[in-house]
């Protein structure tokens, strides 16, 4: 039975604050606030603490250029001090009795301080280790933060590239942990810099597993440290070091925080609060103090706390009067003069007089740590241990000796007090609270094994459950559950992430709730090896981790209620079943009344099945040697209610020649009755694809190459029909909506240089990094297709394999985060954008995975539902050439000793032969899609240039606008005026690859853009 005091140790904090006022100037513009928390960092892991082991100037300079608490007090361990920050009230009155298996849960009925500011008009953002509950309502979304990103268990297994959470959809990580949770408290910075914000940036580090960027490993790795812990024998150097790394690479991350806030003008409103969880996680240099992580004794509790207030906060202030994590909520609510509403008393005090210098005096009082029900207290002066030992702290701060004999009232005084507290705070009984599942806010509920019970032979990976899977995992007999409590009736998509090897797949497994089951059998084998390449000292107790594949097992109906989740097999054929990581439930969207929308949705293979040439690099010097990846092509049909359709084809090719497109439009509007407006072809633009085109081109291709080409583009035609088939054939009942995000990897590529604009990254050059979503539903809810967009050359890679580069591998992390859904990428204006940083594949990868995670955050919230009717209107434009060569002129240009330029003039002489003559315009297709008033699909020719996108959204008010380029005709570059002024690549250097006679003239974009605008106007509803 849980019970909840409002005693007097509450109630003063709440008193200490009404007493001390509102430190916030009424009608003052409200201060940011930011709180960054280390994990493990004990106070002697700064050298502003005189630690010379190791250099933390920009942590230091919080200090030195505002205040330094002499005497701060965190719990032993994590989860119980991150509920006393959010709070203001001990721990154990919010339910945090531990830090794993559900005990690390903050109270639903307990208000945190993002609440408060949320409540007071603050954008929140919490990025990194949550560690007060995974499933929401104890999630961060549930508690006051409107923005999360990063992992909510007690620790983490992994900290390069690691799988992460964003607003509840898993991610991948970039980079090493900690940088990446920067990098995303960055974003959220820069994107609220107009408006008060509150951003709490919990670390993970130096928390094990102990792993660190090379560059900070290298300077500690041999590293003397000639300060070391109190007792040396307990040390372990390796352990030491890499702690000390990981503390460097927090100064550097905590830097770049402070030049942010610099970089945009802030500094000077925004508070920056920067302390720790608890005392070190290894014996090591403490100061000489007694005790580490998980200890009740100064060194298990004191840590670093610094605060810095520009112009409020005078440069090294030092607050003497002991104070701890729970001061922090009323303390920073006063300082931004934010009400606090809460309901329950709090336990911690507004501190802000001694920050500003306005306190006359102080009253005493006591600061209570507790961990596995041992209690100590701190007074100003003294500690009573909680062996009820007292030792005077000033006098002898590493509490050498007991001064109970000599100060016995003291000692029964805090002895007495202990007893009280006891009484009143902690909490007696069995942990009853089930895990919560199915809200409509939030639907997606992940239960991790660390939440899970195991009976039989299953085993955890690890000793500790925090990132731990299940293993062992061998019978019928064995089974795994979960004590969930169903808020939302309903059918749910459940999905397992395993690990199983080859020769064991096969086994039939059930997960059952109450009367409700579904089966599926384990028919993929995924055995990825531990990730332990990156450890710079052997874990002990922690788990390593691995990739877990996803299996949908199927909708499984949850009535409303309390019950066991029980997983189990029916039958293993194999030595085990396998490896189980968690269970994810996703609670369906609610039935609505027909939209009128019907999808249908294809995929498939088109990778060239001999060694074929490659398109996109004249450096190549042979045909392709394998493949890294399948190039797909796919196709979404869609049908409003009046029967209009439009087919969407996506390719993983480097362009869509007009021949191909002329003949599949003749051949579906025949075999399907499709109208030319409604078809849609789009290339990805991969530079790792075959070569579409027949006929003369810029390539050197060997009779024997040609033939092949020739074949592929044959067999292509057939594949497309036969897809768009496929697609009409699967159409059903549907919703369709739109959203966006934002993915940042593409750089302007036109770089001005006094020898004119360069083909080099330029960041200060016009860039489009929105990432427009297009999802299709099935009536339960079910994602059966998402279709999205990015602006960017696909030129990661120019390799010898087949694979279609960052979009390939975006499209694949989609499917495989959606099993059964089909993921299509629609090539944006990204003609002078390139990928960087370039050149491999795991580069490839790590731009698909950002642009997967830029899809996964579109997908979140609730998406613009998209109504009809559906219009779509085709025609040409007619783009007249600059200057069309004459004989004479071509004739000149086969001489010259550039072979593409020989062979560009060879083609047009060729063709001046046959008809007499050269066109002076090219006819360059234009197509417009609209979806109701609320989106507008506009599909350009060739390799368009940002320009068009960025010019078509400012002009098109109205619906929402996406452009996509690469569609329908692929010819070359189709520059805008700015770019055929500067001249370049895009302009006029790249037509001897092209399939044009010469450079466009300078009306080529009002040509254009007329005819885009003239095709909105015919496709009005």
């Amino acid at each position: 039975m849980r019970q909840h005091f409002t005693g007097w140790y509450g109630w003063c904090g709440l008193l200490a604050w009404c007493w001390a006022g509102c430190a916030f100037v009424q009608g003052a513009e409200r201060p940011n606030v930011v709180v960054i928390l280390a994990d493990d960092q004990g106070w002697g892991d700064l050298s502003l603490h005189g630690n010379t082991n190791l250099q933390t100037p920009r942590i230091d300079s919080l200090g030195r250029d505002g205040a330094r608490f002499e005497r701060f007090y965190a719990c032993p361990l994590c989860a119980p001090t991150r509920a006393e920050f959010l709070t203001g009230r001990y721990h154990s009155r919010g339910g945090v009795h531990g830090v794993t298996t559900g005990a690390e849960r903050l109270n639903l009925d307990e208000e945190t301080i993002a609440d408060a500011f949320r409540q007071a008009g603050y954008a929140t953002g919490a990025f990194g280790k949550w560690h007060n509950g995974s499933q929401y309502p104890y999630h961060p979304r549930g508690r006051g933060f409107g923005e999360y990103y990063g992992f909510t268990s007690g620790h983490w297994g992994h900290y390069f590239d690691p799988i992460l959470e964003h607003n509840g959809a898993l991610v991948r990580g970039k980079g090493y942990i900690a940088d990446d949770l920067t990098d995303h408290a960055l974003a959220f910075i820069e994107a609220h810099k107009d408006r008060p914000f509150f951003c709490y940036v919990p670390y993970n580090t130096p928390h094990s597993p102990f792993q660190a960027p090379d560059r900070f490993w290298e300077k500690f790795k041999d590293h003397p440290l000639p300060l070391r812990a109190k007792d040396p024998k307990l040390e372990d150097l390796p352990s030491s070091r890499c702690a000390l790394a990981m503390c460097e690479n927090l100064d550097w991350n905590v830097g770049r925080i402070l030049d942010k806030l610099d970089a945009l003008k802030l500094a000077e409103k925004t508070i920056v609060v920067y302390f720790s969880d608890n005392g070190p996680n290894t014996w090591r240099w403490n100061g000489g103090m007694k005790g580490r992580k998980g200890q009740t004794d100064e060194g298990g509790v004191r840590v670093p706390c610094l605060v810095r207030w520009p112009g409020r906060i005078r440069p090294g202030t030092s607050v003497r009067p002991i104070a701890g994590a729970i001061d922090l909520f009323p303390t920073l609510a006063s300082l931004a003069g934010v009400p606090i509403a809460a309901s329950k008393p709090l336990d911690g005090m507004d501190v802000s007089p001694l920050l500003l210098g306005s306190a006359q005096s102080w009253p005493e009082r006591m600061i209570f740590s507790h961990n596995a029900g041992q209690v100590s207290v701190r007074t100003d002066q003294y500690r009573l241990d909680h062996r009820g030992q007292l030792f005077d702290m000033i006098a002898d701060p590493g509490q050498e000796r007991d001064i109970t004999a000599q100060r016995p009232e003291v000692a029964a005084r805090l002895a007495q007090a202990v007893a009280r507290w006891k009484q009143e705070v902690l909490v007696e009984g069995k942990d009853d609270r089930p895990f919560p599942v199915g809200y409509r806010e939030f639907p997606t509920t992940p239960l991790p094994a660390r939440d899970g019970v195991a009976s039989g032979g299953i085993r955890r990976s690890a000793p500790a459950p925090n990132c731990s899977y299940f293993t062992h995992w061998r019978s019928t007999h064995d089974a795994i559950t979960w004590d969930i409590e169903v808020n939302t009736a309903g059918p749910y998509e459940a999905v397992l992430y395993y690990t199983c090897p080859p020769e064991d797949v096969g086994a039939t497994v059930e997960l059952r709730f109450r009367d409700s089951a579904v089966r599926a059998k384990i028919a993929e084998p995924f055995d990825p090896p531990l990730f332990d390449a990156m450890d710079r000292v052997p874990r002990k107790g922690e788990s390593y981790v691995k990739e877990f594949r996803p299996l949908r097992v199927g909708p499984l109906h949850l009535a409303k209620g309390r019950g066991a989740l029980t997983l189990r097999a029916l039958h293993v054929p194999g030595k085990q079943v396998a490896d189980l990581w968690a269970v994810v439930l996703t609670l369906a969207a609610p039935a609505e009344p027909s939209t009128g929308w019907k999808a249908g949705a294809a995929s498939m293979v088109i990778t060239p099945e001999e060694p074929t040439w490659m398109a996109g690099y004249a450096s190549r010097t042979r045909p392709s040697e394998g493949k890294f990846q399948d190039l797909f092509a796919k196709a979404l049909a869609l049908e409003d209610a009046a029967g209009t359709r439009v087919v969407l084809v996506t390719l993983d090719l480097i362009g869509v020649p007009r021949s191909l497109r002329d003949a599949v439009e003749k051949q579906v509007g025949q075999k399907f009755g499709l109208r030319p407006e409604g078809l849609l072809l789009n290339a990805s633009h991969t530079h790792s694809g075959p070569v579409v085109r027949t006929g003369k081109t810029f390539y050197d291709l060997s009779p024997e190459q040609q033939q092949r080409t020739n074949r592929f583009a044959a067999g292509l035609q057939e594949k497309l029909v036969e897809l768009v088939g496929r697609a009409i054939a699967d159409l059903a009942p549907a919703r369709v909506g739109y959203s966006h995000a934002r993915a940042g990897f593409a750089m302007n590529r036109r770089l001005p240089t006094p020898k004119g604009y360069q083909n080099s990254p330029y960041p200060d050059g016009p860039v489009d990094h929105d990432v427009p979503v297009l999802r299709v539903d099935g009536p339960d809810g079910t994602l059966r297709a998402v279709v999205f967009g990015y602006a960017c050359h696909n030129t990661t890679l120019g390799l010898y394999q087949f694979c279609g580069d960052y979009a390939g591998y975006a499209q694949q992390f989609v499917e495989q985060s959606h099993p059964g859904a089909v993921a299509l990428f629609l090539a944006g204006c990204g003609g002078d954008q390139n990928p960087y940083p370039r050149g491999t594949v795991d580069l490839a990868q790590q731009h698909g995975r950002t642009l997967a995670t830029a899809v996964e955050a579109a997908l979140l919230p609730q998406p613009r539902p998209l109504h009809g009717p559906l219009r779509a209107a085709l025609a040409e434009a007619q783009l007249h050439f600059a200057a069309v060569p004459s004989r004479e002129e071509l004739l000149q240009a086969q001489q010259k000793s550039n072979v593409y330029e020989k062979r560009h003039a060879a083609r047009f002489l060729e063709e001046l032969e046959k008809t007499g003559r050269l066109p002076d315009a090219y006819p360059y297709p234009v197509q417009v899609i609209r979806f109701g008033d609320d989106l507008l699909l506009v599909a350009l020719a060739g390799e368009v240039v940002v320009d068009y996108s960025l010019r078509l959204k400012r002009e098109l008010a109205g619906p929402a606008v996406w452009v996509a380029g690469y569609s329908n005709d692929v010819f070359g570059y189709v520059p805008s005026a700015r770019v055929l002024q500067e001249g370049g690549y895009e302009a006029s250097g790249a037509v001897v690859y092209s399939s044009i006679p010469s450079a466009f003239a300078p009306s080529i974009e009002e040509s254009i853009v007329a005819k885009v605008h003239e095709l909105v106007r015919a496709a009005k509803p």
